[in-house]
């Protein structure tokens, strides 16, 4: 039950951000909002895992760590990262062009679909009964929002804020499987999303310099 309502709760944690940045009403680009949330976010969690690594004893590696060892540790938290930056600009470029609640819905409701299959392909197991039918809803929601099977909605919904959506889910999902993979490892999870997230904070520094940051 504890994780269940740690889901929910982080759930409603990323349903707010497309929120926030139309609330803010700020002249930047969605690749320097991203930049500017990573450097933040990102920084923090950084810092967080420094600080309590000598507090966090490592685990043991679980049953699935020989699939986790197929590529070196580097690999993992740089494809974490590269997910992490991707999902940024894709996702406020989404729900700006599409509104927050489309661009929201496509990004997070396509996500554990990416995720179950990429989990599928790199642990070759097949995905649980449950994520079948948590995925067939998902992606029922995802067709209706999407405006791919017309409705008065339809013409509002544009297919390029579409892609950036999706996009965002795929880079969700490349960012959570590497996280997964890095704690399969004997990582504790704030050490591994430290490590994802600061490798990105740290890139998304000269991206934010770059993209005029004075909204800020």
């Amino acid at each position: 039950m504890t994780g269940v309502i740690a889901v929910v709760l982080a759930a409603l944690c990323f349903a707010t951000t497309g929120t926030a940045q139309a609330l803010a009403d700020v002249d930047a680009s969605p690749l320097s909002v991203g930049a500017a949330r990573i450097l933040i976010g990102g920084g923090i969690l950084g810092a967080i895992a420094l600080v309590t690594r000598p507090l966090m004893p490592r685990a043991a590696p679980s049953a699935e760590a020989a699939v986790a060892r197929r590529a070196p540790t580097w690999v993992i938290v740089t494809v974490g990262a590269i997910g992490v930056l991707a999902y940024q600009p894709t996702f406020f470029a989404g729900t700006r062009l599409n509104g927050v609640a489309v661009g929201t819905v496509i990004a997070l409701g396509s996500a554990p679909i990416v995720t179950g299959i990429l989990d599928a392909l790199i642990r070759r197991r097949m995905p649980s009964l449950r994520w079948g039918v948590a995925t067939a809803i998902a992606l029922v929601g995802v067709v209706l929002v999407s405006g791919l099977v017309g409705g008065a909605g339809a013409a509002g919904v544009g297919p390029l804020g579409v892609l950036a959506s999706l996009a965002a889910g795929a880079s969700y999902a490349l960012y959570a499987l590497a996280s997964k993979l890095l704690m399969d490892r004997g990582w504790s999870f704030q050490a591994a999303m430290g490590a994802v997230f600061g490798v990105a904070a740290v890139v998304s520094l000269p991206l934010l310099l770059a993209t005029s940051p004075g909204w800020l």
